[in-house]
């Protein structure tokens, strides 16, 4: 079932008795848009309905969060289904710039393996080597390897708030060029911002520039990490 005549059936049943009965809600509005643009092509078709109704509340709530499995099985008051992918929409990853550089690199990583498997693209992390001079120099080198290729994640030394955002620029440039190096060219990661954390979005130019057109509509941004 299309998620627009799931929608309508909703905005149908929610009908307001103030005389706005034919006007839709902004969320279900840009879920339904998000659904024309194929934002949810990658989406089992059980997960459809929860994605999208969470969804949904989420914008009414302000901020364009693309709910996870893991969101999911926690608003449904159900053990949390660890086998499963996190990134029920094979798009979006929650990123934390403090997880990521007190070593949460690889665990952040092995989430986005989903997403690249879903267009057919292989991910696998097969180095992750750390070298620390000491608390005297407070230097971190920090190296990575991904299909056998290897990147240079940090190489510096350690300050608080300046190291995070290293981490959060350094992964967003790996993901992308690991696209580019596979000959993908169809969509590229952007970050969207939260009220707390980031999403890296793995979108077409189309579905970015629709969410770029909601500044009036939602908090979330999509952000140049570059300029920060």
């Amino acid at each position: 079932m299309k998620i627009k005549t799931i929608l309508y059936f909703i905005l149908i049943c929610n009908l307001s008795l103030k005389g706005q009965e034919k006007v839709m809600k902004i969320e279900n509005e840009i879920v339904i848009k998000l659904e024309e643009l194929e934002y949810f092509k990658f989406l089992n078709e059980s997960d459809k309905v929860p994605f999208s109704q969470y969804l949904a509340e989420n914008i009414k709530n302000g901020w364009l969060d693309m709910p996870s499995q893991v969101y999911i099985d926690l608003m449904n008051k159900i053990p949390i289904q660890r086998n499963l992918p996190e990134s029920i929409d094979r798009r979006s990853s929650i990123v934390d710039g403090e997880y990521l550089f007190r070593g949460g690199l690889v665990t952040v990583l092995e989430k986005f393996k989903p997403i690249f498997e879903a267009r057919l693209l292989k991910f696998e992390i097969s180095q992750n080597e750390e070298k620390y001079s000491g608390t005297k120099n407070n230097h971190l080198e920090h190296r990575i390897s991904i299909n056998n290729r290897e990147y240079l994640v940090f190489n510096e030394k350690m300050e608080r708030g300046n190291s995070e955002m290293k981490y959060l620029k350094s992964l967003i440039r790996i993901i992308n060029e690991e696209l580019t190096k596979q000959e993908y060219s169809q969509e590229q990661f952007y970050v969207l911002t939260s009220m707390e954390t980031l999403y890296y979005l793995l979108i077409d130019i189309k579905t970015k520039n629709y969410i770029d057109s909601l500044e009036q509509k939602v908090k979330s941004r999509i952000i140049d990490l570059t300029k920060y």
